[in-house]
C-alpha cells in the first residue's frame, strides 16, 4: 500500500523532528508503549509497522560487524584461522553473543592451539548443538574440515 505523502515533497522542519523525538522518546530496546503495543527506537510500532527490508539488511550489516568484532576479541589466533573457520566463529558469535561463545572455554583452548577436530567435538558437547543440533553439526563440520558447506535454500 503506498503512502498519498512521500517525504520527497515534503522536507520536515527541524522544530518538529526535535518535537516528535521528544515527544517519543529514544528507546533502544524493545519495550510496550502506553497501548500495549512492542516499540522501539523513536516510537517504531513494531507490531503494525515492523521492519523495512532496507532496515533488516542495515541491522543485519551492523549485526554481523559486531559479531566479527566480538570474534576477533574473544580468539587472539583469529587473524591466522582460514577463511572458513573464522567464519564459523562469526556466525557463532551472531547467534550467542560473546558471552555464549566466551562460555565454549574447552573449544577455545582448542582453536588456540590449533586443535580443530578436538575444537569441532566441543562445539558439539554443548547445549547450543542440543538447542540448535543441525546448525552445531554443520558448523562443527566446518571446523573440523576447514571446507565450507553450501546452504541450500
Amino acid at each position: 500500500m503506498e503512502d498519498n505523502y512521500t517525504t520527497s515533497h515534503y522536507v520536515f522542519p527541524e522544530w518538529l523532528d526535535t518535537q516528535i523525538r521528544e515527544h517519543e522518546g529514544r528507546v533502544s530496546k524493545i519495550y510496550k508503549d502506553s497501548e500495549g503495543i512492542s516499540t522501539i527506537g523513536i516510537g517504531r510500532n513494531l507490531e503494525g509497522k515492523g521492519l523495512s527490508n532496507d532496515e533488516i539488511e542495515l541491522m543485519f550489516s551492523n549485526d554481523k560487524r559486531d559479531a566479527l568484532n566480538e570474534a576477533k576479541g574473544l580468539f587472539a589466533n583469529f587473524d591466522t584461522l582460514d577463511a572458513v573457520r573464522q567464519g564459523v566463529l562469526i556466525e557463532m558469535c551472531f547467534q550467542m553473543g560473546r558471552g555464549g561463545v566466551s562460555e565454549f572455554v574447552n573449544m577455545r583452548k582448542a582453536i588456540g592451539n590449533g586443535d580443530f577436530i578436538d575444537a569441532a567435538s566441543e562445539m558439539l558437547n554443548s547445549k547450543w548443538a542440543k538447542q540448535t543440533p543441525a546448525r552445531a553439526k554443520e558448523m562443527a563440520n566446518m571446523m573440523h574440515s576447514g571446507n565450507h558447506i553450501d546452504f541450500i535454500v
